[in-house]
């Protein structure tokens, strides 16, 4: 049954028409004759009513990802000094631990990429959510080590692997090119939100279960070698709390559906199709994948990313709240501040990314610039105080901000028709290799510069621990630079008039490159995805000045023509015909022929604006 776009959801279509409401932007552009101004970008509140036309199930996947990601870092924050207090497990034990785990998910997200392709999203949503369940329900009342050796080693990095790069692919089945963009900005949003709700949970748990609870249930179901009654921590109720909030996501993945937006037609009109999975054989998917220069690039800066800067977010939970408590007393609100951080983030993300937009940031100045920020936030922390502590957010916060959803947006971009998954699967890599690097350096940090007894004469010494952690993150900026010909292909900084369509930009093989997923060489990539990638981008490209719309209009007429009117229009039809796709050459002594390409797949997106006044 067709589904059309009305009211913020999808609902059946009686008539074939789309609502009397706004054209997109596209559709405006197509429409502008040749000679007036092109319309101004879309502001805040327009962007959040083009969302608006996106099914139930994007907004069904952000409560998804909200609920899983609240579980998550819920455990997270107190994983480390869970282990050592609910199972005495030492800081350097519970801190290779914590490392397999990271690494361990690294590894099975690698793997899981190719499944992710070949499956429904629903089945790998469940795939995803039900291992999790299990894991921190598991976790939660077991009194074995060796059973939280396997949860963490098995199930949740299982769990991990098919989880958050699920949810950034969903994000990409339901929107758009039109409104993508921002949808990703509030996919960030609600990731960060849900780490301030996952500390906001273990403040609830702490404060109203501190000495602990009994359970209904003797503990000899879980532990042979305990005695009647069960009881648990306060932060066991944090995890019995957690897995409450997956066991939702498990419930909610079997309401998704299995389709996608169209992507070729104008936003109002974009209808819920049926999606059908290309079975790739191992020889394509070798080919397409390994393979291909922006898969190989995006590995490049996500690794560069994670060994570095993205180590500094993961010290929030493996490091920082056994390091608050022993400098302030087992009372200390370390979860007030791991918190606010998200908090934060979401405020300044909004504002960062719609003033990163209107100045046209490339992506390489986006991630140094955010990592380079987010590497001072550590020093804050060389001094003890709660003011510093509160610095070291803020600081955090912002440079995330910065780099953070543009990374994440970029390798769902980047990804080719039918292999998004192995490349959404490399833009998590960062998350949990970081996670290995802090789980072996966490350990021997606390143990040696603050550890949690003291002999006579010992004193902690925290500005050591922080500077060495400081000193691996703007290792990430530095590297990124250095690379920087090798890893990004774009012209960091153009003026306005080199952005129309008449000036198309080149790198240095002379490939034509337009807009901010130019950081791929896109020639080396399937050709649905430049086109598509070029449409993600269009709020930023629309500002363009009413003097190149008059003159590519002009030069498009030449063309088709072929009667040059002057000079100048002559040789601006002869740039028009050796550098547009849509044009091909004629034989000697015929006029030439301008004709719309044939796209490469249903996936390709054509520029509306560009493709009906040439062709």
């Amino acid at each position: 049954m067709a589904l059309n776009g009305v009211n913020g959801g999808y609902h059946p279509s009686t008539d074939g028409e789309s609502p009397p409401r706004a054209r997109s932007e596209s559709a405006q552009e197509a429409a502008t004759p040749a000679g007036e101004s092109i319309p101004k970008p879309k502001t805040f509140g327009e962007k959040i009513v083009q969302l608006s036309y996106a099914p139930r199930d994007l907004f069904l996947i952000y409560t998804i990802k909200f609920a899983e990601s609240t579980a998550y870092y819920g455990f997270s924050y107190v994983y480390a000094a869970y282990l050592s207090a609910e199972f005495g497990m030492s800081d350097v034990e519970a801190g290779i631990l914590y490392a397999l785990y990271g690494v361990l998910c690294s590894v099975f997200g690698l793997v899981a990429g190719p499944m992710i392709d070949a499956l429904d999203l629903r089945t790998a949503l469940l795939i995803g959510t039900v291992p999790s369940f299990i894991a921190r329900f598991g976790s939660a009342v077991t009194f074995s080590e060796n059973f939280a050796w396997f949860c963490s080693m098995t199930i949740l990095p299982i769990g991990a692997s098919f989880g958050l790069p699920v949810f950034a692919l969903g994000v990409r089945r339901y929107t758009h090119p039109e409104n993508r963009a921002f949808a990703f900005t509030v996919f960030y949003a609600v990731l960060c939100a849900s780490s301030a709700a996952g500390g906001f949970v273990i403040s609830y748990a702490r404060s109203r279960y501190h000495e602990g609870i009994d359970l209904p249930w003797p503990c000899e179901l879980f532990n042979d070698a305990a005695n009647g009654e069960c009881h648990i921590s306060w932060m066991r109720v944090n995890v019995l709390i957690c897995s409450f909030f997956t066991l939702y996501t498990v419930g909610a993945s079997l309401c998704v559906r299995n389709q996608r937006v169209q992507q070729n037609v104008p936003l109002e009109t974009a209808r819920l199709e049926c999606f059908e999975k290309k079975r790739a054989s191992l020889s394509e998917f070798i080919r397409v994948v390994y393979g291909s220069q922006p898969f190989w690039k995006l590995l490049a800066i996500s690794l560069i990313v994670a060994l570095g800067t993205r180590t500094t977010f993961r010290h929030l939970d493996a490091t920082f709240p056994k390091y608050f408590m022993r400098m302030w007393g087992e009372d200390a609100p370390f979860e007030f501040f791991v918190a606010i951080e998200p908090v934060i983030t979401v405020l300044m993300s909004f504002p960062v990314t719609y003033l990163l937009l209107r100045h046209r940031t490339s992506t390489f100045a986006c991630l140094v610039g955010g990592t380079l920020l987010q590497s001072f936030c550590p020093l804050a922390l060389m001094w003890t105080s709660y003011e510093s502590t509160l610095l070291f957010v803020l600081i955090m916060a912002l440079g995330e901000a910065i780099w953070s959803p543009r990374l994440y947006e970029y390798s769902t971009m980047v990804a080719p028709e039918g292999f998004e998954g192995t490349f959404v699967a490399v833009a998590f890599v960062p998350q949990y290799v970081s996670a290995g690097v802090v789980g072996v350096t966490s350990g021997y940090l606390l143990d040696t510069y603050v550890p949690e007894d003291l002999e006579p004469g010992e004193v902690r010494r925290p500005e050591l621990l922080w500077g060495m952690v400081a000193l691996a993150s703007f290792s990430t900026p530095l590297v990124l630079s250095c690379f920087k010909s090798a890893l990004f292909s774009e012209e960091p900084t153009l003026p306005p008039v080199a952005l129309s369509t008449t000036a198309p930009r080149t790198g240095p093989s002379g490939e034509r490159r337009r807009g901010r997923y130019a950081m791929a060489a896109l020639a080396d990539a399937p050709m649905e995805l430049a086109m598509d990638m070029e449409m993600a981008a269009a709020d930023e490209e629309d500002d363009e000045p009413a003097g190149a719309e008059e003159e590519e209009a002009e030069a498009a007429e030449v063309a088709r023509t072929d009667v040059p009117t002057s000079p100048t229009s002559e040789a601006t039809s002869l740039e028009v015909t050796s550098q547009s796709p849509l044009t091909t050459p004629a034989p000697e002594g015929e006029p030439s022929v301008s004709q719309p390409a044939a796209p490469d797949s249903e996936e390709e997106v054509i520029d509306h604006a560009e493709g009906d006044r040439i062709a």
